[in-house]
């Protein structure tokens, strides 16, 4: 199916059913496979005639195709699968390389590719194999094996961690349901960079750092071209998560995506945007207070100037004795967790200049405590 960039198409659920064909179509390893297939080369009679497994031979042609140039274990190990069996698989790679589907150089000891795929498939690759946002609102997940696209299933958890057991599918839904829009100012004028892309890293061989620059520069254009069609095919999208076994969320755009380098976080806002002031001054220092007890007292602390206020019946004052701030710093230290000291058995916490016992808020001098917050 081809689809003409910017057609006109009234429902937009219609429009996403046929993005989401296209990503499913372009599925990598399966895409490149059957260009293989469906080649005029007769691949598969080519395979019976030299003796090669055909499963094998196009699992060959697809990740020589996929990988350009790689090293024997690595390529062995991307198609163990087929025959099961090591020492079969290394047999029957070097069949393939007898019957010239693929090319070896013994210098550098690296496999070359042979048959590549047009550059047109390779194109609608970059751009499709990974899912889009989606130009509707994503499903809501009812269940684990959902991915909020319309026909798309699958599982809200990463790799091969499918489970059926409870997982927070509401926050999922939550997050899914975010409209976001394009920085088209960002994403024109402003230059993506990777680190250490313009050098080479220390150690690293030539042909390493070229191999590099040019993933980066691959991804670049892959991107530029992501970012004008959905520029052109909606005003909003939403973005689709999953967790990991550990419970972390992750965003599933590979070009679009919040959680990527600051370049890709610069390319998306959000489509409901809001402004935040702080309408009275106090708003803004309560935010800076924060309230401790110590035994019937309670008091604010000025976790930015260190000045602290009792709270009282009668109303709040200034506390200015030391001894009293010196409490509700020792509290505040073991409230926060910050960092301690240990000595002797009792813990110690340097706030707002004064090294405390944070048990006892009693001021310490001994060196052999305050050398240990010295840097």
């Amino acid at each position: 199916m081809v689809i003409t960039i910017g057609e006109a198409i009234v429902n937009k659920y219609e429009r996403q059913i046929q993005l989401e064909e296209l990503y499913n179509k372009n599925q990598l390893i399966p895409r490149i496979k059957k260009e293989f297939i469906d080649s005029e080369l007769g691949f598969e009679q080519y395979f019976l005639e030299a003796g090669i497994d055909v499963d094998f031979g196009y699992a060959v042609l697809t990740q020589m195709a996929l990988h350009k140039r790689c090293d024997i274990p690595t390529l062995l190990g991307c198609v163990a699968h087929v025959l099961e069996d090591a020492q079969a698989s290394a047999n029957m790679l070097e069949q393939c390389v007898n019957a010239d589907l693929l090319d070896y150089h013994e210098d550098l000891d690296v496999l070359i590719v042979k048959y590549e795929i047009a550059d047109e498939v390779q194109h609608e690759l970059d751009q499709f194999q990974f899912p889009l946002p989606m130009v509707v609102k994503p499903e809501r997940l009812t269940e684990n094996s959902m991915t909020g696209y319309l026909n798309s299933k699958g599982s809200v958890i990463l790799k091969k961690n499918h489970h059926e057991d409870d997982v927070c599918l509401d926050h999922i839904n939550r997050v899914n349901r975010v409209p976001y829009i394009l920085n088209m100012h960002v994403v024109n004028f402003i230059s993506n960079k990777w680190k250490n892309i313009d050098k080479r890293k220390e150690g690293e061989t030539l042909v390493v750092f070229k191999r590099r620059k040019k993933a980066f520069e691959k991804y670049n254009n892959t991107c530029s071209n992501v970012f004008n069609l959905l520029n052109q095919e909606t005003k909003q999208f939403y973005l689709t998560h999953r967790y990991d076994k550990r419970g972390r969320v992750y965003c599933m755009g590979h070009h679009v995506n919040y959680q990527g380098n600051d370049w890709n976080k610069a390319c998306i806002e959000f489509a409901q945007k809001e402004l935040v002031t702080y309408q009275r001054q106090h708003n803004f220092q309560e935010l800076m207070m924060l309230k401790l007890k110590i035994h019937q007292f309670t008091y604010s602390l000025d976790i930015e100037t260190g000045n602290v206020i009792a709270n009282e019946k009668k109303g709040d004052r200034p506390v200015v004795d030391l001894p009293t701030k010196l409490r509700v710093y020792a509290a505040y230290a073991k409230q926060e967790k910050l960092a301690t000291a240990y000595f002797n058995g009792h813990s110690y916490a340097k706030v707002f200049g004064y090294i405390v016992n944070i048990n006892t808020g009693k001021a310490v001098t001994n060196p052999d405590i305050t050398s240990k917050f010295k840097r």
